[in-house]
């Protein structure tokens, strides 16, 4: 997703939004932290551009994706917010120190894909995993 003005890119296609609308779309992406996982050991938190440097886009639409809120981790793949294959204790461990450097310990919603909905507002999860806790 690429903002600029009013405008919203998504999914290669473009999107004018109200004054409200990206008010809440900015809201928030400051609400909560975004990560990418470029490998099984490495993880890239906070993406502006959503695009890491070296990752060709057809790679990165089938990298593990999600982002982080004070109460729940949410993970997805593709620009069609599906769920991703598994989420295993490894990638848990993965992101667990960025949980805790910005919302620290406590217990977390896991959220398995999302159903695309209107910008600014959180979407509904397409999967709910049993809570977890996170110390």
């Amino acid at each position: 997703m690429v903002c600029s003005g009013n405008k919203v890119k998504f999914a290669g296609k473009e999107f004018i939004l109200s004054e409200n609308e990206m008010e809440e779309l900015e809201q928030f992406f400051s609400d909560r932290i975004s990560f990418v996982c470029l490998d099984e050991n490495t993880l890239e938190s906070d993406i502006s551009s959503w695009e890491p440097d070296g990752v060709l886009k057809e790679e990165y639409e089938y990298l593990v994706r999600g982002y982080i809120k004070p109460d729940r981790i949410v993970f997805y793949m593709t620009s069609n917010f599906i769920p991703i294959p598994k989420i295993t204790k490894d990638l848990i461990n993965l992101i667990k120190p960025l949980v805790l450097d910005y919302f620290g310990p406590g217990k977390y919603h896991l959220w398995n894909g999302v159903f695309i909905g209107k910008y600014g507002k959180e979407w509904a999860p397409l999967e709910i995993y049993e809570d977890i806790c996170i110390e």
